[in-house]
Formats: C-alpha cells, structure tokens, sequence
C-alpha cells in the first residue's frame, strides 16, 4: 500500500485479518465507520463503487 505521492504507507488501522489482498486484487483501503477507528481499514479492489475524496 501507498499514498497518492507515491510514499510508502508505514502504519495502518487495519480490521483484524486485513490487509489480505484476497483474490489478489485489493490494492485500495475501504475505512469501515461500524467499526473500532483505531481497525477500521479493510483492503478492496480498486474496482469496487465506493464515495471517495481526492487531493487535488
């Protein structure tokens, strides 16, 4: 996992098991709110219809 700059991702808040990249094509971070803010982030395809921001 990266940032939009290209700069590494040095620590996360992941749900527990996650990252998995199952299916080897989640390369995209979903923040679930239902869960704990400090293990949220669950790994998703890029593909997947998601509300998102952007730096611009």
């Amino acid at each position: 996992m990266k940032w939009v700059d290209n700069s590494p991702l040095k620590q996360g808040f992941w749900e527990s098991n996650e990252p998995n990249d199952s299916g080897g094509n989640e390369d995209c971070i979903l923040l679930n709110p239902a869960k704990p803010v400090l293990n949220n982030w669950n790994d998703i395809p890029c593909s997947a219809m998601r509300k998102w921001i952007c730096e611009k």
